[in-house]
Parts: structure tokens; sequence; C-alpha cells
């Protein structure tokens, strides 16, 4: 869900968050990958930040929102991939 002026259109996006060891969060937003910034990271809640973005994701519920520096707020639900070994990946990352 996007929320922005009524005449821009809203589509599904489909989304990949990659956390990575120490600060890096990279994410692959359809249109190349994007480095961001971790912020804070514990139970609850991680926040990065990247240069058009603040992202929050709420490790319990899923929820994943990305506030633009403009006052737009996107949100997605993310579903959990799980890293096995090499690179490979079991499971599905997406967004409503």
């Amino acid at each position: 869900m996007m929320i922005e002026p009524p005449a821009l259109s809203q589509s599904p996006e489909t989304v990949l968050l990659t956390l990575g060891p120490a600060q890096k969060v990279t994410l692959d937003l359809g249109k190349g990958m994007v480095n961001a910034r971790k912020v804070s990271d514990n139970k609850i809640q991680l926040k990065f930040r990247t240069k058009d973005f603040e992202g929050e994701y709420f490790h319990y519920t899923g929820d994943l929102f990305f506030i633009y520096k403009s006052g737009h707020l996107m949100k997605l639900t993310c579903q959990k991939r799980e890293t096995l070994g090499l690179g490979r990946a079991r499971g599905a990352s997406g967004s409503d």
C-alpha cells in the first residue's frame, strides 16, 4: 500500500531485503540494488536509511515500511527467506 497523492497510480511491488554482516542492508527494488545503512536493530524492529527513504522492518509481523522524504509511505508485507550454505536460498520474498 502506498499513501500518495490520488493522481499517482498504485501497483504491486516486489522487494528483496538482504541483511548482511555489520551494518549492511541491501535492497533490490526491481531496478537494481540499493545499499542502505542500518540505523538500529532490536528484537522488534530493524531501521535502515537510504538516500531516498527510511525503512522500518518489524521482525514479528513481517511488515516493512518505506518512509520517503517526500512524505509518501509504502507498506509491504514480507516473507522470510532462509539462506542455506553457499548463497542458495529457500522460500520466497514478496510484498503486497
